[in-house]
């Protein structure tokens, strides 16, 4: 047990929303790809490049990679077992990379590759803090 500060409450509350709206965005992923296949005059690049995005590796990263933001956010915002908040997060944080990584090389390491990266890391860097400052000695 260790007392939340109010910064991770906050940030807690923000990834338990990002984990909701990333399984939304999944689903319409999903069922946009379906769409996009049985529509006529699509550019088959785009066609190859959505399933690209939605792989079975791409879809388990993220998978697993909401599941660790959920149950981070769930602990951090009861202040329940540190040790494990600390793990997910980094194990969110990994998993966060590696996708980038992964969309890297499929579509380029441009300027808004780089950019969605900082934004992206910068809620689990914050919930770290958080993190670190309610720990109980």
């Amino acid at each position: 047990m260790f007392k939340p500060t109010k910064l991770l409450k906050v940030v807690s509350v923000i990834l338990i929303i990002v984990s909701v709206l990333g399984v939304i965005s999944l689903g319409l992923g999903m069922v946009s790809l379906n769409a996009l296949k049985s529509m006529d005059g699509v550019d088959q690049s785009l066609i190859d490049a959505t399933e690209a995005a939605y792989s079975p590796l791409m879809l388990t990263v993220s998978v697993v990679s909401i599941v660790l933001a959920f149950v981070a956010a769930v602990l951090g915002l009861r202040g329940r077992s540190y040790k494990v908040a600390l793990i997910c997060m980094i194990a969110y944080i990994v998993l966060d990379i590696v996708s980038v990584i992964q969309t890297a090389m499929i579509t380029g390491m441009g300027t808004t590759t780089i950019v969605s990266t900082f934004i992206g890391l910068l809620l689990p860097v914050l919930y770290l803090w958080g993190l670190y400052q309610s720990k109980e000695d």
